[in-house]
């Protein structure tokens, strides 16, 4: 009679130690499942287009750099008794070491002809015309049409920037500051055409 009993009683653990082990087994298979399905789970991630601000004029040089020799096609402009060397948007100032700086238009410089790749944009119902960082206006004055160097409009987008800025991030924006005036990138979508730099008042947005 006891040896019965101990059959039955080690029958008895025997039975209910199997069906833990399954419960747990079913748990594991689940917990794995679990953590299966979160590995395979993907967010969508949206990435920023980011191309540098001289992009397009990247084959031109920078402003501040110093060159011994202009190109030969480059042309004298006088402006306030400095003879600078101009050629297609590009302004070379001299300097007394014999050498040249590129540098940034100076303002009241006319122009007969706009440089080539120009881009007209309108600022407060007032048209612009920019290129390398220089914004020019149409002057008409005896009939004879030329083009002035004028001061950056604020609120102007254009699409590039001479290389020669500094990069920095305020407030969670980023910055670009070329001969004093402050460029805000704005990003529009994911496109090369989709960055442009708003020229701000960092007086007002300070």
């Amino acid at each position: 009679m006891k040896y019965i009993k101990f059959l039955i009683l080690s029958g008895l653990i025997l039975f209910i130690g199997v069906q833990s082990f399954d419960v747990n087994a079913q748990r594991r298979s689940v917990v794995k499942k679990e953590v299966r399905v979160k590995k395979v789970t993907k967010r969508k991630v949206i990435r920023r287009h980011h191309r540098t601000p001289h992009y397009h004029y990247r084959n031109m040089p920078r402003w501040g750099y110093w060159v011994s020799v202009v190109p030969p096609e480059a042309r004298v402009v006088r402006h306030k008794d400095v003879k600078y060397r101009y050629l297609n948007g590009v302004y070379y100032r001299p300097y007394a070491n014999k050498k040249f700086m590129v540098v940034a238009a100076p303002q009241g410089m006319k122009t007969k002809a706009l440089p080539v790749g120009h881009k007209r944009i309108v600022v407060r119902s007032r048209t612009y015309y920019y290129y390398y960082g220089t914004y020019y206006q149409k002057n008409v004055m005896k009939g004879v049409v030329s083009y002035e160097t004028t001061k950056p409009p604020v609120g102007a987008k254009v699409d590039a920037l001479p290389e020669g800025y500094e990069e920095m991030e305020l407030g969670g924006a980023i910055y670009y500051v070329l001969d004093d005036q402050y460029y805000k990138e704005i990003v529009t979508g994911d496109g090369e055409n989709d960055v442009h730099y708003e020229l701000v008042n960092m007086s007002k947005s300070s």
